[in-house]
């Protein structure tokens, strides 16, 4: 059987709610007198970020890596044979 749910696990979601999604897993432990880490892990298992009403979702942006520069032919000096 398993063990019941914490009483602060439901309290930790409301209080994040009410910060709007704005406080860190860190300061609601501590009002809660629990671990950021045991936040974290109730916030990723319950999906808080899904739920959270009026959500504005950005668009996710794609990672770009930066092309080396190649040297221009016209300034590129040839060695005469």
């Amino acid at each position: 059987m398993p063990r019941p749910r914490s009483p602060n696990r439901k309290k930790a979601h409301e209080i994040w709610l009410a910060s709007g999604g704005k406080l860190s897993n860190k300061e609601i432990g501590k009002q809660l007198g629990v671990s950021a880490d045991m936040v974290g892990k109730w916030k990723r298992q319950d999906n808080w970020e899904q739920k959270r009403p009026n959500k504005t979702t950005k668009p996710k942006r794609r990672k770009t890596t930066k092309q080396p520069e190649q040297p221009d032919k016209e300034n590129t000096t040839a060695t005469d044979t």
